[in-house]
């Protein structure tokens, strides 16, 4: 059960990867149960609970939790009957969590409000450097939002290490993906001229 699990990731203190893909986990209290874990955990670093049903408020509530986690730097939570709560409870974890450099969460539907807070708060990541936010319902608004926050004169330092970003199956405007695409490529830019004229400098 949920409660069990939760207690173990609690209790282990050897246990690094864990795949619970399509194991049916959702329903219930699962999310509480399991992001409780997951905050306490002091050895996973990687976790799978893709295509588990588990729906919009068990989603919110594993990234929420995982907030206060500092180990784990892989998770892989696509496909899962997110909404907009657990869109935004995502924006909430970007945004402050510092150890997750991997994070794969495409097929919930955030929906575009939701995106532009997801956008928002990467200009405050500083640990990602894979994003998968594939076919998460995001359009103009969000499109927008990630625009500028990839934009190299962003005042935030936009995440240095982001080097794969997917939002297959969005639906931006076509000149939206045109900018967002330029966009990513004047990053990449910016900051190899910044690692370069650093090298120079020293």
């Amino acid at each position: 059960s949920g409660e069990h699990l939760a207690r173990g990731l609690r209790a282990n203190a050897s246990l690094t990867e864990l795949d619970l893909k399509r194991c049916a986990l959702g329903g219930g209290d699962c999310g509480r149960l399991l992001g409780d874990g997951l905050a306490k955990s002091a050895s996973l670093t990687s976790l799978d609970v893709e295509e588990n049903h588990l729906g919009d408020e068990n989603l919110a509530q594993i990234f929420t939790h995982l907030k206060a986690n500092r180990v784990l730097t892989k998770l892989s939570c696509g496909d899962n009957s997110g909404g907009a709560q657990a869109g935004e409870a995502l924006a909430g974890l970007l945004s402050s969590n510092t150890a997750l450099a991997e994070l794969i969460a495409g097929q919930n539907k955030f929906g575009d409000a939701t995106g532009e807070l997801i956008a928002n708060s990467l200009v405050q990541n500083t640990s990602l450097t894979e994003l998968n936010l594939d076919d998460c319902d995001f359009k103009t608004a969000t499109g927008s939002a990630l625009t500028k926050a990839l934009s190299p004169s962003t005042e935030a330092a936009f995440n240095t290490g982001l080097k794969n970003l997917n939002l297959d199956e969005n639906e931006f405007a076509s000149k939206q993906v045109t900018d967002l695409k330029a966009a990513f490529r004047s990053r990449a830019a910016h900051l190899l001229r910044s690692i370069k004229e650093g090298r120079e400098a020293a």
